[in-house]
């Protein structure tokens, strides 16, 4: 069994793509998840503003519920000319089932 987890987080592994960013122009957003699933869950997501608040709408779909939890860790970019210091952050996640 740690065989096959440790497989599976080298294939995650080669797929990350660093790129280079300019926080002069962007604002890197962080979010960590613990997700239980019989594969690595696959997400949708989407970032909105409205007046002054930025919404990530997160949609994580997984198969079935092991007691295997998959680390994941998500980045996603946002234009600096979206974002303002003042603004609230908020969170919205949707999990579905496959199984």
């Amino acid at each position: 069994m740690n065989t096959l987890l440790l497989t599976e987080r080298m294939k995650v592994i080669k797929k990350l793509d660093f790129q280079k960013n300019d926080f002069n122009q962007n604002v890197l957003l962080g979010l960590r998840k613990y997700i239980r699933s019989f594969d690595y869950p696959t997400m949708e997501h989407e970032i909105t503003k409205l007046e002054d608040a930025l919404t990530l709408a997160i949609q994580f779909t997984t198969n079935g519920n092991c007691q295997v939890e998959y680390a994941c860790i998500y980045w996603f970019l946002v234009p600096l000319q979206f974002v303002d210091k003042r603004d609230s952050f908020a969170v919205n996640e949707q999990n579905i089932n496959v199984n």
